[in-house]
């Protein structure tokens, strides 16, 4: 049996981030730009075409990847 993906709105995903929705949207697009990798799930895992669902997995990683906030001080740990 494959490992469950758990799907996460892009409100979801931007609370788990602890940014705006928009804030994460933006990052989510650079990342992709950069990278040329997408968190988003395929469409067909999508409930219409305007919701992007994303990996929770991949979009830890992705949280756990990002440099420290610099002088600002520590990011605080993600709640679960």
């Amino acid at each position: 049996m494959p490992p469950r993906i758990r799907k996460l709105s892009t409100r979801e995903a931007a609370a788990l981030a602890q940014m705006p929705v928009t804030t994460f949207r933006s990052a989510m697009r650079h990342y992709r730009q950069s990278t040329g990798q997408d968190l988003r799930l395929p469409e067909t895992e999508w409930p219409d075409s305007r919701t992007p669902m994303y990996d929770e997995k991949a979009v830890r990683k992705w949280l756990a990847s990002r440099p420290g906030r610099g002088r600002w001080g520590k990011r605080p740990p993600a709640q679960t």
